[in-house]
């Protein structure tokens, strides 16, 4: 039997005796040390067999619990970050009704982007992204040996 199990029992026959919930979370603690339930367990558990619970047993679940990070807001969120690059998660969230934690979660793990400078980012360009940026580099070193005077006219600063 669990140890839970086993507690639950004891708590139920203690109700039966007309202990406490005090008393009751006195005797567990004697009998089971550190390993006994919480003390908010304890009056919890009491007030539910006088409200006629018959079951030591946990309460069947569902499974597990629903969650935002599903497949269709992560369609949304790709969507979204196609049309501005600038969305901030918190927009994210406001669009889907969704929590700021779960935007902050599916960002990085499930569609691989991260924050730079406030916007979000991929990891690696596309293949659009790469033949425009190496042609941006191709026209500035044309222009770089053509011209003698084109580093003079460059200004380099930090964003």
């Amino acid at each position: 039997m669990d140890v839970r199990v086993e507690e639950r029992v004891n708590i139920k026959f203690c109700v039966k005796l007309g202990k406490t919930a005090t008393e009751t979370l006195q005797l567990l603690r004697d009998a089971y040390g550190d390993e006994a339930l919480s003390r908010a367990q304890v009056f919890w558990w009491p007030r539910r067999f006088v409200l006629g619970r018959v079951s030591v047993e946990d309460d069947t679940r569902s499974g597990r619990p629903l969650s935002s990070q599903n497949e269709d807001n992560l369609v949304h969120i790709t969507d979204i970050i196609r049309e501005d690059h600038t969305v901030t998660v918190r927009m994210l969230a406001d669009a889907l009704h969704i929590n700021k934690s779960t935007g902050n979660q599916i960002l990085p793990e499930d569609l691989g982007k991260r924050k730079l400078n406030a916007r979000l980012v991929p990891h690696t360009c596309t293949q659009d992204q790469k033949e425009v940026r190496a042609s941006i580099c191709a026209d500035l070193l044309h222009e770089a040996q053509n011209d003698a005077t084109f580093f003079s006219s460059v200004i380099a600063m930090d964003e």
